[in-house]
C-alpha cells in the first residue's frame, strides 16, 4: 500500500448508487414494520435538514416520497462536487456521499447508503426459509426490491441469497462510514489499519473545511490506486479560518491536505503507531517507507524509530500551538 502525498484521478463508488425504489408494496406486517422504520428515519432526517415539507408520508407499507420532482432535485440532486452535498445527502449517505455513490432515486430506502435496505432483505430470506421448510422466496413483493435483492434471488438457495444480500449490506455500510481500505493480504497485512487512519484524517480535514465554508474546494480522496488517499486542497483555496483550524500558529504548508491535521501531528503520532504494529505482526521488521504519512523516514531499532515520530509530532503539536 503507498500511502505518501500523492494525488491522482481515479473513481470509486458503492453499492449505493444500485438502490432504486421498489416495484411493490408490502404486504406482511414484518415488511411493514421495516417500511415504517425506514419512513421514521427519513423523516427525522428530512426534519433536520430542514426539508420536513417536501416529503409525502406513504402510510402503512408504503415508503414515503419526495412531494414533487423538484423537491428531490432540491433535496437530493446527486451531487457531483463537494460544493453541491446537501444536508439530507450527507444524512443519508455518511461522511463522503459521493464516493459513497448517491442513488438517483433517493428514498427511505437510501438509509445507511442503502445497508438498511440490504440488512432486512437479507432477514427476510431467512425469516421465509426457517418458516417455509427452507425455501427460498423469490417473490419481489416480499422485499425492498433493488439491483442487489433481484440478483440475490436468482442464487438458489436461502443461504445463497441471505450471504449475499448482508455482504452487500456491510459494503454500503462501509460507503456511508467512508472506509475503502484494502482488504488485508495476510496475517501481517496492516494496510486495512492505515487506510482506516487516512480515512479518519480525511473526515477531520472534511470537518475543517466545513467549518471555514471551504468544503466544496477541498479535492476528495486523493490518490485511490488502493481504495483510499488524503484530501488535498489547492493553497490558492485557503482562508484564515481553515488555516488556523489545520495548522494552528505554524500557518499553512505548501501541499495541503489531510496528512496536515493538527499541523501534521496525527498523522506522525499514527506512524509511531503502524511501526509499532507492523513490527509485532511481522517478526520485528521495519514498516515500508511506502506505509509512512508524511515525508520523514526513520531507519534503526524499532524502539528508537517510535520514539523518533512521537518526538515528530510533539514538535508538530508545539507549532500548531
Amino acid at each position: 500500500m503507498h500511502i505518501r502525498k500523492i494525488a491522482a484521478a481515479a473513481g470509486f463508488a458503492t453499492g449505493a448508487a444500485l438502490a432504486f425504489a421498489p416495484l411493490a408494496s408490502a404486504d406482511t406486517a414484518t415488511l411493514d414494520t421495516e417500511i415504517a422504520s425506514q419512513n421514521a428515519l427519513f423523516e427525522y432526517d428530512a426534519l433536520i435538514a430542514g426539508d420536513s415539507a417536501d416529503i409525502t408520508k406513504g402510510g402503512t407499507g408504503v415508503f414515503d416520497t419526495f412531494t414533487t420532482p423538484a423537491d428531490l432535485l432540491k433535496d437530493a440532486p446527486q451531487a457531483t462536487t463537494y460544493g453541491e452535498v446537501t444536508a439530507l445527502e450527507t444524512e443519508l449517505y455518511g461522511a463522503n456521499p459521493i464516493v459513497a455513490g448517491i442513488s438517483g432515486d433517493t428514498g427511505p430506502y437510501s438509509e445507511f447508503n442503502g445497508a438498511l435496505t440490504q440488512f432486512y432483505n437479507a432477514y427476510d430470506v431467512a425469516l421465509y426459509a426457517s418458516q417455509n421448510g427452507g425455501a427460498l422466496d423469490t417473490n419481489t413483493g416480499d422485499y425492498i426490491e433493488n439491483n442487489a435483492l433481484n440478483h440475490a434471488l436468482t442464487l438458489g438457495t436461502p443461504t445463497a441469497a441471505e450471504q449475499y444480500l448482508y455482504n452487500f449490506g456491510l459494503g454500503d455500510l462501509k460507503g456511508y462510514d467512508a472506509i475503502f481500505a484494502p482488504t488485508a493480504s495476510g496475517p501481517g497485512d496492516i494496510d486495512p489499519t492505515i487506510g482506516n487512519e487516512i480515512v479518519q484524517l480525511n473526515q477531520l480535514f472534511e470537518l475543517d473545511g466545513r467549518l471555514a465554508n471551504v468544503f466544496g474546494d477541498i479535492a476528495p480522496e486523493g490518490s485511490k490506486a488502493f481504495g483510499v488517499g488524503f484530501d488535498t486542497i489547492a493553497p490558492a483555496d485557503l482562508n484564515s479560518t481553515f488555516d488556523s483550524l489545520v495548522f494552528g500558529a505554524a500557518g499553512p504548508s505548501v501541499d495541503p491536505g489531510s496528512y496536515d491535521v493538527l499541523n501534521g501531528a496525527l498523522g506522525e503520532f499514527l506512524n509511531a503507531i503502524n511501526v509499532q504494529d507492523y513490527a509485532a505482526l511481522n517478526s520485528g521488521a521495519l514498516i515500508p517507507v511506502a506505509d509512512i504519512i508524511g515525508t520523514h523516514d526513520f531507519t534503526g531499532a524499532i524502539s528508537t524509530v517510535v520514539g523518533e515520530y512521537l518526538q515528530l509530532g510533539l514538535s508538530d503539536l508545539a507549532g500548531y500551538f
